[in-house]
Protein backbone atom coordinates (compact mmCIF):
# COMPACT_ATOMS: atom_id res chain seq x y z
CA UNK A 1 0.00 0.00 0.00
CA UNK A 2 0.96 3.40 -0.87
CA UNK A 3 1.73 5.95 1.45
CA UNK A 4 -1.54 7.93 0.73
CA UNK A 5 -3.72 4.73 0.58
CA UNK A 6 -2.23 4.31 4.43
CA UNK A 7 -3.15 8.04 5.10
CA UNK A 8 -6.47 7.94 4.19
CA UNK A 9 -6.83 4.14 6.38
CA UNK A 10 -5.54 5.83 8.90
CA UNK A 11 -7.64 9.03 8.70
CA UNK A 12 -10.81 6.89 8.53
CA UNK A 13 -9.81 5.36 12.09
CA UNK A 14 -9.28 8.79 13.47
CA UNK A 15 -12.92 9.64 12.42
CA UNK A 16 -14.27 6.97 14.40
CA UNK A 17 -12.87 9.01 17.13
CA UNK A 18 -13.96 12.37 15.92
CA UNK A 19 -10.19 13.11 15.20
CA UNK A 20 -8.54 14.64 12.56
CA UNK A 21 -5.15 15.09 11.17
CA UNK A 22 -3.42 19.04 10.41
CA UNK A 23 -1.62 18.95 7.38
CA UNK A 24 1.68 18.82 9.26
CA UNK A 25 0.86 15.99 10.60
CA UNK A 26 0.07 14.29 7.40
CA UNK A 27 3.67 15.27 5.59
CA UNK A 28 5.12 14.22 8.66
CA UNK A 29 2.93 10.52 8.17
CA UNK A 30 3.79 9.72 4.55
CA UNK A 31 7.30 10.60 5.00
CA UNK A 32 7.75 8.19 8.26
CA UNK A 33 5.36 5.85 6.11
CA UNK A 34 7.90 6.04 3.38
CA UNK A 35 11.09 5.65 5.50
CA UNK A 36 12.40 9.96 5.44
CA UNK A 37 14.16 11.09 8.30
CA UNK A 38 12.71 14.06 9.99
CA UNK A 39 15.50 16.66 7.94
CA UNK A 40 14.30 14.72 4.70
CA UNK A 41 10.32 15.18 5.96
CA UNK A 42 11.30 18.91 7.18
CA UNK A 43 12.93 19.79 3.30
CA UNK A 44 9.21 19.35 1.91
CA UNK A 45 7.96 21.75 4.17
CA UNK A 46 10.38 23.88 5.64
CA UNK A 47 8.69 27.02 4.23
CA UNK A 48 6.14 26.32 7.14
CA UNK A 49 7.62 25.34 9.94
CA UNK A 50 10.94 24.99 11.85
CA UNK A 51 13.13 21.14 12.21
CA UNK A 52 12.33 21.33 15.91
CA UNK A 53 8.90 21.88 15.78
CA UNK A 54 8.04 19.38 13.42
CA UNK A 55 9.90 17.10 15.65
CA UNK A 56 8.81 17.89 18.74
CA UNK A 57 5.86 18.90 18.59
CA UNK A 58 3.43 17.58 15.23
CA UNK A 59 5.45 14.48 15.61
CA UNK A 60 4.37 14.27 18.72
CA UNK A 61 1.02 15.04 18.73
CA UNK A 62 0.93 12.67 15.92
CA UNK A 63 2.42 9.64 17.54
CA UNK A 64 -0.30 10.51 20.21
CA UNK A 65 -3.56 11.08 17.96
CA UNK A 66 -2.47 7.30 16.30
CA UNK A 67 -1.22 5.20 19.24
CA UNK A 68 -4.85 6.40 20.39
CA UNK A 69 -6.83 4.51 17.61
CA UNK A 70 -4.25 1.68 17.50
CA UNK A 71 -4.15 1.44 21.34
CA UNK A 72 -0.57 0.78 20.96
CA UNK A 73 2.45 3.39 21.32
CA UNK A 74 3.74 4.34 18.72
CA UNK A 75 7.37 4.64 17.03
CA UNK A 76 8.40 5.86 13.69
CA UNK A 77 10.19 2.55 13.27
CA UNK A 78 6.76 0.39 13.95
CA UNK A 79 4.31 2.79 12.47
CA UNK A 80 3.76 0.07 9.11
CA UNK A 81 3.49 -2.74 11.55
CA UNK A 82 0.91 -1.80 13.50
CA UNK A 83 -1.10 -0.09 10.68
CA UNK A 84 -0.77 -3.83 8.74
CA UNK A 85 -1.92 -5.90 11.99
CA UNK A 86 -5.01 -2.84 11.97
CA UNK A 87 -6.08 -3.56 8.43
CA UNK A 88 -5.54 -7.35 9.15
CA UNK A 89 -7.97 -6.74 12.09
CA UNK A 90 -10.58 -5.03 9.63
CA UNK A 91 -10.07 -7.05 6.29
CA UNK A 92 -9.89 -10.51 7.22
CA UNK A 93 -11.00 -11.93 4.38
CA UNK A 94 -7.98 -9.89 2.61
CA UNK A 95 -4.97 -11.89 1.80
CA UNK A 96 -3.06 -8.94 1.06
CA UNK A 97 -1.04 -6.75 3.85
CA UNK A 98 -0.47 -3.17 3.58
CA UNK A 99 2.92 -3.79 3.41
CA UNK A 100 3.46 -6.85 1.18
CA UNK A 101 1.60 -9.79 -0.70
CA UNK A 102 1.52 -13.09 0.04
CA UNK A 103 0.01 -14.80 -3.01
CA UNK A 104 0.99 -18.33 -2.03
CA UNK A 105 -1.29 -18.15 1.74
CA UNK A 106 -3.45 -20.91 1.47
CA UNK A 107 -6.90 -19.87 1.12
CA UNK A 108 -8.32 -22.85 2.61
CA UNK A 109 -6.70 -21.11 5.93
CA UNK A 110 -9.19 -18.81 5.63
CA UNK A 111 -12.17 -20.71 6.24
CA UNK A 112 -13.40 -20.47 9.49
CA UNK A 113 -13.54 -22.69 12.06
CA UNK A 114 -16.95 -22.90 14.51
CA UNK A 115 -16.91 -26.62 15.00
CA UNK A 116 -15.64 -26.41 18.35
CA UNK A 117 -17.71 -23.30 18.89
CA UNK A 118 -21.03 -24.93 17.99
CA UNK A 119 -19.91 -27.55 20.64
CA UNK A 120 -19.74 -25.58 23.51
CA UNK A 121 -21.73 -21.81 23.18
CA UNK A 122 -25.17 -22.18 24.48
CA UNK A 123 -28.42 -21.88 22.99
CA UNK A 124 -30.05 -18.25 23.15
CA UNK A 125 -33.78 -18.98 22.21
CA UNK A 126 -34.52 -15.41 22.70
CA UNK A 127 -32.62 -11.95 22.12
CA UNK A 128 -34.38 -8.52 22.79
CA UNK A 129 -33.69 -5.11 23.56
CA UNK A 130 -29.66 -5.54 22.81
CA UNK A 131 -29.06 -4.60 19.32
CA UNK A 132 -27.76 -1.06 20.15
CA UNK A 133 -25.23 -2.91 22.50
CA UNK A 134 -24.30 -5.24 19.83
CA UNK A 135 -23.57 -3.37 17.13
CA UNK A 136 -21.41 -0.50 19.37
CA UNK A 137 -19.49 -3.80 20.81
CA UNK A 138 -19.33 -4.82 17.06
CA UNK A 139 -17.37 -1.70 16.54
CA UNK A 140 -15.00 -1.80 18.65
CA UNK A 141 -13.83 -5.11 17.67
CA UNK A 142 -14.12 -4.54 13.86
CA UNK A 143 -12.63 -1.35 13.60
CA UNK A 144 -11.09 -0.11 16.88
CA UNK A 145 -9.13 -3.86 17.07
CA UNK A 146 -10.19 -4.57 20.44
CA UNK A 147 -8.34 -7.27 22.00
CA UNK A 148 -9.79 -7.91 25.42
CA UNK A 149 -13.47 -6.98 26.07
CA UNK A 150 -15.33 -8.53 29.38
CA UNK A 151 -18.88 -7.84 29.40
CA UNK A 152 -19.97 -7.77 33.30
CA UNK A 153 -23.36 -7.24 35.15
CA UNK A 154 -25.43 -8.71 38.04
CA UNK A 155 -25.98 -12.39 37.48
CA UNK A 156 -29.38 -13.36 35.01
CA UNK A 157 -28.83 -10.13 32.85
CA UNK A 158 -28.17 -11.51 30.01
CA UNK A 159 -24.08 -11.10 29.32
CA UNK A 160 -23.62 -15.35 28.07
CA UNK A 161 -26.91 -14.30 25.56
CA UNK A 162 -25.00 -10.72 24.63
CA UNK A 163 -21.91 -12.68 24.11
CA UNK A 164 -22.86 -15.18 21.97
CA UNK A 165 -24.82 -13.02 20.00
CA UNK A 166 -21.55 -10.57 19.45
CA UNK A 167 -19.65 -14.05 18.50
CA UNK A 168 -22.06 -14.93 15.74
CA UNK A 169 -22.03 -11.11 14.65
CA UNK A 170 -17.95 -10.59 14.12
CA UNK A 171 -16.77 -14.03 13.34
CA UNK A 172 -16.50 -13.35 9.60
CA UNK A 173 -13.49 -11.69 11.51
CA UNK A 174 -11.83 -14.42 12.61
CA UNK A 175 -10.77 -18.25 11.48
CA UNK A 176 -10.98 -19.90 14.34
CA UNK A 177 -13.85 -19.71 17.15
CA UNK A 178 -14.15 -20.92 20.60
CA UNK A 179 -16.44 -20.84 23.55
CA UNK A 180 -15.19 -22.25 27.17
CA UNK A 181 -17.78 -21.79 30.28
CA UNK A 182 -15.30 -21.50 33.12
CA UNK A 183 -18.05 -21.59 36.04
CA UNK A 184 -17.83 -25.60 36.44
CA UNK A 185 -14.73 -26.51 35.48
CA UNK A 186 -12.22 -23.94 37.03
CA UNK A 187 -9.72 -24.40 34.81
CA UNK A 188 -5.78 -23.34 36.02
CA UNK A 189 -4.20 -20.79 33.40
CA UNK A 190 -2.01 -23.77 32.66
CA UNK A 191 -5.12 -25.92 32.10
CA UNK A 192 -6.40 -23.66 29.86
CA UNK A 193 -3.38 -22.61 27.55
CA UNK A 194 -3.50 -26.06 26.94
CA UNK A 195 -6.38 -26.50 26.03
CA UNK A 196 -6.47 -23.55 23.36
CA UNK A 197 -3.20 -24.66 22.14
CA UNK A 198 -5.01 -27.78 21.15
CA UNK A 199 -7.55 -26.26 19.57
CA UNK A 200 -5.51 -23.97 17.68
CA UNK A 201 -2.36 -25.82 16.52
CA UNK A 202 -1.19 -29.26 15.58
CA UNK A 203 2.39 -28.18 17.25
CA UNK A 204 0.76 -27.33 21.14
CA UNK A 205 4.14 -26.26 22.22
CA UNK A 206 3.94 -23.37 20.18
CA UNK A 207 3.61 -20.21 22.71
CA UNK A 208 -0.33 -18.93 22.78
CA UNK A 209 1.11 -15.51 21.90
CA UNK A 210 2.50 -16.48 18.95
CA UNK A 211 -0.69 -18.47 17.96
CA UNK A 212 -3.07 -15.39 18.20
CA UNK A 213 -0.93 -13.21 16.15
CA UNK A 214 -0.61 -16.48 13.25
CA UNK A 215 -4.20 -17.04 13.37
CA UNK A 216 -7.64 -14.68 13.84
CA UNK A 217 -8.79 -16.22 16.87
CA UNK A 218 -12.29 -15.28 18.81
CA UNK A 219 -12.31 -16.68 22.77
CA UNK A 220 -14.70 -16.58 24.75
CA UNK A 221 -14.34 -17.14 28.46
CA UNK A 222 -18.18 -17.50 30.28
CA UNK A 223 -18.49 -16.64 34.02
CA UNK A 224 -15.25 -15.87 34.92
CA UNK A 225 -16.33 -14.85 38.08
CA UNK A 226 -15.85 -17.91 39.41
CA UNK A 227 -12.01 -17.64 39.50
CA UNK A 228 -12.24 -14.85 41.82
CA UNK A 229 -12.28 -15.10 45.36
CA UNK A 230 -15.24 -14.59 47.00
CA UNK A 231 -15.22 -12.84 50.67
CA UNK A 232 -12.89 -9.86 49.69
CA UNK A 233 -13.34 -6.74 47.74
CA UNK A 234 -9.91 -6.74 46.63
CA UNK A 235 -10.53 -8.51 43.44
CA UNK A 236 -8.07 -11.19 44.50
CA UNK A 237 -7.85 -14.28 42.75
CA UNK A 238 -8.82 -18.07 43.95
CA UNK A 239 -5.51 -19.82 45.17
CA UNK A 240 -3.56 -20.99 42.29
CA UNK A 241 -5.44 -18.73 39.60
CA UNK A 242 -3.37 -16.03 39.96
CA UNK A 243 -1.77 -16.02 36.75
CA UNK A 244 -4.54 -14.66 34.87
CA UNK A 245 -4.10 -11.55 35.81
CA UNK A 246 -0.14 -11.45 34.02
CA UNK A 247 -2.05 -13.27 31.06
CA UNK A 248 -4.63 -10.79 30.73
CA UNK A 249 -1.98 -8.09 30.55
CA UNK A 250 0.02 -9.60 27.75
CA UNK A 251 -2.94 -10.28 25.83
CA UNK A 252 -4.20 -6.57 26.03
CA UNK A 253 -0.37 -5.34 25.69
CA UNK A 254 0.78 -7.83 22.76
CA UNK A 255 -0.52 -6.67 19.44
CA UNK A 256 -2.09 -9.35 17.39
CA UNK A 257 -5.35 -10.23 15.76
CA UNK A 258 -7.27 -12.14 18.41
CA UNK A 259 -9.73 -10.88 20.64
CA UNK A 260 -10.62 -12.71 23.88
CA UNK A 261 -14.49 -12.05 25.54
CA UNK A 262 -14.92 -12.52 29.10
CA UNK A 263 -18.63 -12.39 30.90
CA UNK A 264 -18.21 -11.69 34.68
CA UNK A 265 -20.44 -10.97 37.24
CA UNK A 266 -17.62 -8.97 38.82
CA UNK A 267 -15.19 -6.49 36.17
CA UNK A 268 -11.50 -8.62 36.99
CA UNK A 269 -9.55 -5.47 38.43
CA UNK A 270 -6.39 -5.94 35.92
CA UNK A 271 -8.82 -5.09 33.12
CA UNK A 272 -10.21 -2.08 35.07
CA UNK A 273 -6.85 -0.67 35.02
CA UNK A 274 -5.84 -1.61 31.59
CA UNK A 275 -8.84 -0.33 29.67
CA UNK A 276 -7.61 3.25 31.03
CA UNK A 277 -3.89 2.23 29.60
CA UNK A 278 -5.50 1.00 26.53
CA UNK A 279 -8.67 2.59 25.81
CA UNK A 280 -9.10 0.95 22.11
CA UNK A 281 -7.15 -2.78 22.58
CA UNK A 282 -9.11 -3.47 26.46
CA UNK A 283 -12.47 -2.60 26.77
CA UNK A 284 -15.17 -3.42 29.59
CA UNK A 285 -18.85 -3.35 28.89
CA UNK A 286 -21.64 -3.13 31.70
CA UNK A 287 -24.45 -5.17 30.51
CA UNK A 288 -27.55 -3.66 31.96
CA UNK A 289 -31.47 -4.52 32.15
CA UNK A 290 -33.72 -4.25 29.16
CA UNK A 291 -36.33 -1.47 28.90
CA UNK A 292 -40.35 -1.52 29.21
CA UNK A 293 -40.91 -2.68 25.46
CA UNK A 294 -38.09 -5.04 25.67
CA UNK A 295 -40.00 -6.47 28.56
CA UNK A 296 -42.82 -6.99 26.98
CA UNK A 297 -41.60 -9.08 24.49
CA UNK A 298 -40.23 -10.99 26.75
CA UNK A 299 -43.60 -11.59 28.20
CA UNK A 300 -45.34 -11.77 25.41
CA UNK A 301 -43.38 -15.39 24.96
CA UNK A 302 -44.76 -16.70 27.71
CA UNK A 303 -48.52 -15.73 26.53
CA UNK A 304 -51.11 -12.87 27.27
CA UNK A 305 -50.71 -10.47 29.39
CA UNK A 306 -52.76 -6.91 30.76
CA UNK A 307 -51.53 -3.95 32.00
CA UNK A 308 -51.06 -0.48 31.30
CA UNK A 309 -47.90 1.34 30.08
CA UNK A 310 -47.52 2.82 33.44
CA UNK A 311 -47.88 -0.91 35.20
CA UNK A 312 -45.28 -1.88 32.49
CA UNK A 313 -42.80 0.60 33.33
CA UNK A 314 -43.25 -0.64 36.99
CA UNK A 315 -42.58 -4.10 36.13
CA UNK A 316 -39.27 -2.98 35.05
CA UNK A 317 -38.18 -1.20 37.42
CA UNK A 318 -39.31 -3.97 40.02
CA UNK A 319 -37.13 -5.68 38.25
CA UNK A 320 -34.10 -3.80 37.04
CA UNK A 321 -35.17 -4.98 33.77
CA UNK A 322 -33.25 -8.44 34.72
CA UNK A 323 -34.06 -10.93 31.62
CA UNK A 324 -33.06 -14.04 34.47
CA UNK A 325 -36.04 -12.56 36.88
CA UNK A 326 -38.52 -11.16 34.50
CA UNK A 327 -39.14 -14.67 32.69
CA UNK A 328 -39.70 -16.15 36.07
CA UNK A 329 -42.13 -13.78 37.11
CA UNK A 330 -43.65 -13.99 33.92
CA UNK A 331 -44.58 -17.47 34.68
CA UNK A 332 -45.80 -16.50 37.82
CA UNK A 333 -48.26 -13.60 36.43
CA UNK A 334 -49.99 -16.34 33.51
CA UNK A 335 -50.23 -18.51 36.20
CA UNK A 336 -51.66 -17.20 39.07
CA UNK A 337 -53.12 -14.03 37.82
CA UNK A 338 -54.11 -14.83 34.51
CA UNK A 339 -51.62 -12.57 32.87
CA UNK A 340 -53.13 -9.24 34.96
CA UNK A 341 -50.07 -7.34 35.79
CA UNK A 342 -52.34 -4.77 37.53
CA UNK A 343 -53.39 -7.21 39.83
CA UNK A 344 -50.03 -8.89 40.69
CA UNK A 345 -48.45 -5.66 41.52
CA UNK A 346 -51.65 -5.08 43.60
CA UNK A 347 -51.05 -7.79 45.65
CA UNK A 348 -47.97 -9.07 45.46
CA UNK A 349 -45.03 -5.88 46.44
CA UNK A 350 -43.51 -8.02 49.01
CA UNK A 351 -43.21 -11.08 47.09
CA UNK A 352 -41.14 -9.48 44.15
CA UNK A 353 -38.04 -12.05 44.62
CA UNK A 354 -39.18 -15.46 43.59
CA UNK A 355 -37.45 -18.55 44.28
CA UNK A 356 -34.64 -18.18 41.17
CA UNK A 357 -34.14 -15.01 41.12
CA UNK A 358 -33.54 -15.01 44.99
CA UNK A 359 -30.92 -17.74 44.14
CA UNK A 360 -29.30 -15.79 41.83
CA UNK A 361 -29.02 -12.61 44.79
CA UNK A 362 -28.08 -14.34 47.03
CA UNK A 363 -25.16 -15.97 45.42
CA UNK A 364 -23.91 -12.56 44.75
CA UNK A 365 -24.13 -11.42 48.11
CA UNK A 366 -22.19 -14.49 49.44
CA UNK A 367 -19.60 -12.84 47.72
CA UNK A 368 -19.64 -9.88 49.31
CA UNK A 369 -16.76 -8.93 52.02
CA UNK A 370 -18.04 -8.29 55.49
CA UNK A 371 -17.72 -4.14 54.77
CA UNK A 372 -19.12 -4.28 51.73
CA UNK A 373 -22.20 -6.18 53.22
CA UNK A 374 -22.21 -3.08 55.86
CA UNK A 375 -22.42 -0.68 53.44
CA UNK A 376 -25.07 -2.49 51.29
CA UNK A 377 -27.06 -2.99 54.50
CA UNK A 378 -26.62 0.80 55.43
CA UNK A 379 -27.94 1.83 51.68
CA UNK A 380 -30.85 -0.66 51.72
CA UNK A 381 -32.04 1.91 54.45
CA UNK A 382 -30.68 5.42 53.46
CA UNK A 383 -30.38 5.62 49.84
CA UNK A 384 -29.47 7.85 48.07
CA UNK A 385 -26.54 8.89 50.06
CA UNK A 386 -23.62 10.03 49.24
CA UNK A 387 -19.53 9.10 49.82
CA UNK A 388 -19.72 11.48 53.07
CA UNK A 389 -22.69 10.14 54.71
CA UNK A 390 -21.20 6.64 53.72
CA UNK A 391 -17.94 7.64 55.80
CA UNK A 392 -19.82 8.95 58.62
CA UNK A 393 -21.83 5.96 59.28
CA UNK A 394 -18.93 3.89 57.98
CA UNK A 395 -15.34 4.61 59.14
CA UNK A 396 -13.00 2.39 57.73
CA UNK A 397 -10.30 3.14 55.72
CA UNK A 398 -11.19 0.34 53.00
CA UNK A 399 -14.23 2.23 52.08
CA UNK A 400 -13.46 3.88 48.83
CA UNK A 401 -12.22 0.13 47.76
CA UNK A 402 -15.36 -1.35 49.20
CA UNK A 403 -17.45 1.15 47.20
CA UNK A 404 -15.04 0.26 44.02
CA UNK A 405 -15.34 -3.35 44.53
CA UNK A 406 -19.56 -3.12 44.64
CA UNK A 407 -19.47 -0.91 41.55
CA UNK A 408 -17.00 -3.62 39.35
CA UNK A 409 -19.81 -6.24 40.98
CA UNK A 410 -22.63 -3.94 39.50
CA UNK A 411 -24.43 -3.54 42.40
CA UNK A 412 -24.45 0.14 42.88
CA UNK A 413 -25.86 2.65 41.19
CA UNK A 414 -24.65 5.90 40.61
CA UNK A 415 -26.24 8.74 39.81
CA UNK A 416 -23.55 11.97 40.01
CA UNK A 417 -22.50 12.27 43.61
CA UNK A 418 -25.14 9.82 45.07
CA UNK A 419 -24.69 5.94 46.05
CA UNK A 420 -27.70 3.90 46.10
CA UNK A 421 -28.49 -0.19 45.22
CA UNK A 422 -29.46 -1.79 42.46
CA UNK A 423 -33.60 -2.90 43.16
CA UNK A 424 -33.14 -6.32 43.23
CA UNK A 425 -30.47 -6.23 45.89
CA UNK A 426 -32.29 -3.67 47.89
CA UNK A 427 -35.33 -5.76 47.64
CA UNK A 428 -33.11 -9.05 49.18
CA UNK A 429 -32.21 -6.47 51.43
CA UNK A 430 -35.44 -5.12 53.00
CA UNK A 431 -36.74 -8.72 53.06
CA UNK A 432 -34.80 -9.61 55.76
CA UNK A 433 -32.52 -11.92 53.89
CA UNK A 434 -29.03 -10.88 54.55
CA UNK A 435 -26.47 -12.96 55.43
CA UNK A 436 -25.11 -11.18 58.87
Amino acid sequence: MTADEALEFVESLLAQQNLRLSDLERIVFKGAWNGDSYQEIYQTCKNRTSLEHLERNVAAKLRKKLSQVLGEPVKKNTLQGLIDRAWKAMHPNDLNSITSANPSENRSELEIDREDWYRFVPDVPLFVGRNSDLNQLARQIRLRGCRLLTLYGIGGVGKTALAAKLGETVWDQFQVCIWRSIVHQRPTMDALIADLQEVLSDRPAKRLRDQLRDRRCLIVLDGFEALLQGGVHDGAYLDGYEEYGQLFSEIGHTMHQSCFILTSREEPKEIAALKEQMPAAVQSFPVRGLGDRSVRTVFNHKGSFSGSDGDWWTLMRLYDGNPYALNEVAAFIRDFYGGDIAQYLEESQEEVLLDHARSQIETQFARLSPLERQVVNYLAEHEPATFSEIQTANRSRQLRAALNSLRRRSLLEIDEANYGLTRLLRRYLLDGSEVS
